[in-house]
């Protein structure tokens, strides 16, 4: 087996099964995905022991607004700057997905692998790609369809729902990142998002 170099991560709650990785290996793209009913924290424990990437993307907020360090009554205690410039929903929302994803990347940060924060809606919009339909409404195959003439740099595999799609545009963020291609939001003592 070959060792992925990009994971991209579709993070979903706990037992719903819909958290989703995407990565490459020599035969092509592979979509793994927590059964429902399944602990995705460690199925995602697990297959990252198991695949042992060097580069991990996920679509979960990774930090906390900054005033929660600094602690002024003034301050934001709502959104980072990176939530702020995307126009993306704040971490505090997002409640025990945000203290889950957390958690996950402190312990694989940990264990020496590369986790950054990405959102698929940032990278659809930093890449104009018309015709995106988030979870639900549209049409997964146009979609494909516009990612494969934005130039996704590898042969696509058909994903059956928008949160493989998700997983799949996690994985982009992170080759473009790595290609030094990506759009980076935010601040890097409060957190990043790569897009």
């Amino acid at each position: 087996m070959t060792t992925p170099i990009i994971l991209g991560i579709d993070f979903g709650a706990r037992l719903s099964g819909k958290t989703v990785m995407a990565w490459m290996g020599r035969d092509g793209f592979h979509l793994d995905r927590a059964a429902a009913g399944q602990d995705a924290d460690h199925f995602l424990e697990e297959t990252i022991a198991w695949l042992n990437p060097a580069h991990i993307y996920v679509d979960a907020p990774l930090s906390l607004p900054e005033n929660y360090r600094v602690m002024d009554a003034a301050g934001d205690w709502f959104y980072r700057r990176a939530d702020r410039q995307l126009e993306a929903m704040s971490p505090m929302f997002l409640g025990g997905l945000t203290a889950r994803a957390i958690r996950l990347a402190t312990r694989w940060r940990q264990n020496g692998l590369q986790v950054r924060e990405t959102w698929p809606r940032g990278l659809v919009r930093e890449l104009t790609l018309d015709g995106y339909r988030h979870k639900g409404d549209g049409s997964i195959g146009m979609f494909m369809k516009t990612m494969r003439q934005a130039g996704f740099p590898q042969a696509l595999p058909n994903p059956t729902d928008w949160h493989e799609v998700d997983a799949l545009l996690a994985w982009w963020s992170g080759w473009r990142d790595l290609n030094g291609q990506a759009a980076v939001h935010g601040d890097p003592v409060e957190g990043q998002i790569v897009c």
